[in-house]
């Protein structure tokens, strides 16, 4: 983990000069992991993430605009009870770990001083955020619970006392033993032994002194050198003096590929690719974050509906598959007509307990034909059988041939549902598409109170010439864009033939680079994004129709002009946004 306790450290130092002495003016709870301090001080607002994921806990400033739930969590009604208004009095690391405790000053429920520990652990799957009682050490809530059924060490629920986690490990902070006198009882690889013995430190660390010692990191300690043992002490009394002094230089690494390989508050020489520096550890740790993790739960929800929506086309397929195989043999009926006409003929000439028979085909120059027959009946009922069959086939052949044509559209729509997923940026707008699944029977909703929640708004983007482009986000909101919003000459924009939102620019003296900005954001909101080019349809608005009974976001239209639009070097962050 590269949120490790050095990090923590340079985090917490941050935080002891920029908020001890500030007030928490609000509490939320964007994530049911993750809250965030929105702290006053010095005419100055921070707002301070807190993070207890699994995968990517962590705590420092952000930037970000993270959207609240539709319904608050309790931990966060909780929360502003007790801390919002509250006097931050202290930041304290707990040794070199990753646990950190805030201290407020709040009041209790009758109104008196009291002061609280918001503790914070940054312990990977064990992280958690926990509010406590500072004198009697009393929980009063977290959000998450332990109990000893699932950790037998110590258990987190509100009335229990918090007990402290201790370590064994060596404090570089105090007085520790170098490398070479600890070396290991059993030997391990070189980049395991830092984080085995000394408390704060991480793999990405503990490559990075291997690396600037000249070692393997992955080399055994058992097969180091006296000279290779001499050089890690000397790189890891560099890396302690850093600590210390805190000479901290904020940076991301990058692999060969360019993509973001892990980031440190001590100088990562000679670990990674490349590196980016940052003037403070909380762009670095907000733009290492914002690139490697979008919100866990968003993520979790958009997946759950893709996998419905994934497993339903699935099935759609298949049926389409059985359908046309079906339609194949009912237009073949016309042969079950002809065997039932042939046998009415020839009714003299065939005995029952015969399997076939070989008639002259009067439908085909005499020739002869052998026709199948069940040795049970008659030939009466064999004809019968066939003209049954036949009549029976052309049935089914009207109800397929109405059947493939929904099935299709069906599946339409859900790659469509599929790629407003894929762009969906909020919480309350995978709501939209869940209520719309729901409404469509792709879903059921349990009983829920309605929310009183604002609907989302289409993106909108303003070119360079000042012309406004709308963007739907799901298949309502493009319905209503397309259908009501628009004005009959503004124009709709939308990819050819493949899922895509839904997209009006305002025709108000528009220009060609306004006309090529709304063919790319067509292009980039599409399900073929990914691709080098993708053709694009474009008309005026009063040229777009939607067919009776068709589903969300389905329309149609006519005198077109398609483009075959490049987006490799597209970038929508690029044109101006009004949020």
């Amino acid at each position: 983990m590269s949120f490790d306790g050095i990090v923590t450290k340079a985090v917490v130092d941050d935080l002891k000069e920029k908020i001890v002495g500030g007030k928490i003016n609000k509490v939320n709870q964007p994530d049911k992991n993750e809250i965030i301090l929105s702290i006053y001080k010095d005419k100055k607002t921070y707002k301070l993430l807190i993070t207890a994921s699994s995968s990517f806990s962590r705590m420092h400033f952000t930037d970000q605009i993270k959207e609240n739930p539709l319904q608050v969590y309790n931990f966060c009604m909780l929360l502003r009870k007790y801390l919002q208004g509250a006097l931050i009095k202290s930041v304290e690391q707990i040794s070199m770990d990753r646990i950190v405790f805030i201290e407020v000053q709040s009041r209790d429920e009758m109104g008196y001083p009291m002061d609280y520990y918001l503790v914070v652990e940054l312990m990977g799957k064990h992280s958690n955020i926990i509010l406590i009682q500072k004198d009697s050490l009393k929980i009063i809530d977290s959000i998450k619970h332990l109990s000893f059924d699932e950790n037998n060490l110590r258990q987190i629920i509100a009335g229990s006392k918090y007990e402290f986690l201790t370590s064994d490990k060596y404090n570089v902070l105090e007085t520790y033993p170098k490398p070479s006198e600890i070396k290991a009882d059993k030997a391990d690889k070189l980049a395991k032994f830092f984080y085995k013995n000394y408390e704060g430190y991480s793999p990405t660390i503990s490559s990075e002194i291997a690396l600037r010692a000249g070692v393997d990191p992955d080399k055994r300690t058992d097969d180091l050198s006296d000279d290779e043992w001499k050089a890690i002490d000397e790189q890891f009394s560099n890396i302690v003096s850093a600590i210390r002094d805190k000479n901290f230089v904020p940076s991301i690494v990058y692999n060969e590929d360019k993509r973001a390989k892990d980031f440190h508050v001590i100088e990562l020489k000679k670990y990674g690719y490349r590196k980016e520096g940052f003037e403070s550890l909380h762009q670095m740790l907000d733009a290492y974050y914002k690139k490697n993790v979008h919100n866990d739960s968003l993520n979790q929800k958009k997946s759950h509906l893709k996998k419905v929506l994934k497993t339903k086309l699935s099935r759609n397929e298949n049926k389409l598959s059985n359908l046309k195989l079906d339609l194949l043999e009912a237009n073949d009926r016309q042969k079950y007509k002809i065997y039932a006409d042939l046998i009415s003929s020839n009714y003299h000439v065939i005995e029952k307990g015969e399997e076939s028979v070989i008639v002259d085909n009067f439908y085909d120059d005499m020739k002869k034909i052998e026709i199948p027959l069940d040795s049970s009946k008659s030939a009466h009922q064999n004809a019968q059988y066939y003209y049954k069959l036949y009549g029976k086939l052309k049935k089914r052949q009207e109800v397929i041939t109405e059947e493939i044509p929904v099935v299709k559209e069906e599946n339409r729509y859900i790659e469509q549902l599929i790629n407003s997923l894929d762009n969906v940026t909020g919480n309350s707008e995978v709501e939209e598409i869940k209520d719309e699944m729901s409404k469509e029977g792709l879903i059921k909703r349990g009983s829920k109170k309605k929310s009183s929640a604002k609907p989302s708004k289409p993106r909108h983007f303003v070119t360079a010439n000042n012309v406004d482009i709308y963007v739907g986000k799901n298949n309502y909101q493009n319905d209503k864009l397309t259908l009501k919003t628009a004005n009959k000459d503004d124009y709709f924009f939308h990819a050819k033939d493949i899922p895509g939102s839904h997209v009006i620019m305002r025709n108000d003296n528009i220009n060609d680079d306004d006309i090529a900005t709304a063919l790319q954001l067509a292009a980039y909101y599409s399900s073929g994004k990914d691709e080098n080019y993708v053709e694009v349809d474009y008309t005026q608005k009063k040229n777009v129709r939607k067919a009776k009974g068709a589903k969300p976001g389905m329309v149609f239209y006519e005198n077109f002009t398609t483009v075959n639009v490049d987006i490799r070097d597209f970038v929508p962050e690029k044109v101006k946004e009004i949020i």
